[in-house]
């Protein structure tokens, strides 16, 4: 049970432990976090689950990249065939990707049973929504790009 006089609590944070105030909070967060992320690029150690606000750590770490950008297009067509998650390529997988080429993405696998070298192709992927009256597949490359991640995919 506690005291009458809980809520003026303030407990002391140590200075170590504190990230600085700027004008500019998720720079800060991410120099805390990824001072030497040059230097560190291809060490899959260095790249750790952060916090809910993984989209704006990733919009910012993607804005101080200083390289072409790609953009793989989708495109739909009659269902079939199913796509076959063989060799660790399947839903939480982390991996460094080494090599985009147009029509596959070359990678290596960082955690899990299949660490090595992957190459990924375009996936079909059909959607389940009971609402949609006719059946049709997106071929795409089954990736998205992630600096921070929240605690459930890591």
């Amino acid at each position: 049970m506690g005291d009458i006089d809980d809520v003026d609590i303030n407990p002391r944070i140590p200075d170590d432990v504190m990230i600085p105030s700027s004008d500019n909070p998720i720079a800060s967060i991410v120099t805390a976090i990824y001072s030497s992320i040059t230097d560190n690029m291809k060490d899959p150690i260095f790249f750790t689950p952060k916090n809910s606000i993984v989209d704006l750590i990733n919009e910012y770490m993607l804005s101080l990249i200083d390289d072409e950008e790609k953009v793989y297009l989708s495109y739909d067509s009659p269902e079939n065939d199913n796509a076959d998650p063989a060799h660790g390529l399947c839903n939480g997988t982390r991996l460094i990707v080494t090599k985009m080429r147009q029509f596959i993405i070359e990678g290596k696998i960082i955690l899990g049973s299949n660490i090595g070298d992957v190459f990924i192709p375009r996936l079909s992927l059909t959607p389940s929504d009971v609402r949609i009256p006719f059946k049709f597949q997106r071929r795409q490359f089954p990736i998205i790009v992630s600096f921070a991640m929240t605690i459930n995919k890591s």
